[in-house]
């Protein structure tokens, strides 16, 4: 991963160029369709660690697209995948 900050000045055009260097950390891509193979929007992809932790979530787009990144190599994941219609609400936890 390479990151930068920067502060442009009025009027002022920033150009840029990145090298980077080759990366060990994957990705994974997909998407959700329907019966008809259309993309299915709002549909819920989780993604889970071998040992059924969530590590992260993603809701589709009009395409049904969802992402994950980045993954690390040789290790075993499991996407769970919810069709649209979840509902969600805010938890409110009260301590004493």
């Amino acid at each position: 991963m390479t990151e930068f900050y920067f502060r442009p000045s009025p009027g002022e055009c920033v150009q840029t160029a990145i090298t980077l260097e080759q990366q060990r950390c994957s990705a994974l891509s997909g998407t959700v369709l329907d019966s008809q193979g259309r993309g299915v929007k709002d549909a819920c992809a989780v993604l889970c660690g071998s040992s059924g932790e969530v590590l992260a979530m993603d809701f589709t787009g009009e395409d049904g697209r969802f992402y994950f990144a980045p993954l690390e190599p040789e290790q075993l994941y499991r996407v769970r995948v919810f069709r649209s219609g979840v509902k969600l609400r805010e938890l409110e936890i009260v301590t004493d």
